[in-house]
């Protein structure tokens, strides 16, 4: 199970913005469903979301229809369900290019470019990513959102040497970064360590990314921690605590709806 927390987060920013021109009928959906989604509670998020962009549709706001269409793909991608996040990723940039609001067009790249990569198209994502990282203005949380998804893709591919060189500088500032990008950093370094054979310096930062995620109170990234140190720890031979952690991790995911981490 891969760790990607920011561009969720970023998704639900967004969804979460009010504006002069509020709308209640759009904003309340919104609302609701960023509150289930922290709370870990997935497909009820996704339903709210889904009644946003039909309120945000009746209504013909552009921008709020964009906020609604990532954070339902946000909710998908977790879900597992990578058809449909594709889907509202590619209507979040419609309306994002309809609205003129660059800024929600880059977050349905990422959106995308992170579906594709989830459904192990590497070669595809890699492009995609790479693109990405040649725009210019990108914001740092853009930049590290991107640096982490073609780690991840490296590391698939067994590049680690391109991947280390990707993580190392975030991981050097990690500490100037926000909860959620701190710990995406922190679990794919892990994951970095443990390719690499060092499963000790694995689990150390696998610790320090469920510690954080933890004090956020995010259920599925909590569990997509356990899920990793179970990895890390039956890879180092210790077959009970793997299966501990496993465990943990899959009782989470049932709760929030998620597929079940594979041992």
């Amino acid at each position: 199970m891969s760790k990607r927390i920011s561009l969720m987060a970023a998704a639900l920013c967004a969804a979460c913005g009010s504006t002069p021109e509020s709308n209640q009928a759009i904003d309340r959906p919104l609302r609701i469903g960023s509150q289930a989604y922290q709370s870990g509670q997935l497909a009820d998020a996704r339903m709210a979301f889904q009644r946003a962009t039909t309120a945000a549709t009746l209504y013909d706001d552009n921008a709020r229809l964009a906020d609604a269409w990532l954070a339902k793909g946000a909710s998908e991608v977790l879900l597992g369900e990578f058809a449909a996040a594709e889907q509202s990723y590619r209507s979040a940039k419609l309306e994002a290019i309809a609205g003129n609001v660059p800024d929600k067009v880059l977050q349905a790249d990422i959106g995308l470019a992170e579906t594709t990569r989830r459904q192990g198209q590497l070669a595809s994502a890699l492009a995609q990513y790479e693109n990405l990282r040649q725009k210019s203005g990108l914001t740092v949380t853009n930049q590290t959102q991107i640096d982490l998804g073609l780690a991840l893709c490296l590391l698939a591919d067994g590049q680690l040497a391109a991947a280390e060189k990707l993580l190392q500088p975030w991981l050097a500032q990690q500490a100037d970064l926000p909860p959620a990008s701190r710990s995406a950093v922190l679990a794919n370094s892990a994951r970095l360590r443990l390719a690499q054979g060092d499963s000790a310096k694995a689990s150390e930062l696998a610790q320090a990314a469920l510690e954080i995620d933890r004090e956020a109170r995010n259920p599925p990234a909590i569990a997509a921690d356990h899920a990793l140190l179970a990895e890390i720890y039956r890879h180092a031979g210790r077959s009970d605590e793997a299966q501990w952690h496993l465990d943990v991790a899959r009782r989470i995911q049932g709760l929030t709806g998620q597929k079940v981490a594979p041992y």
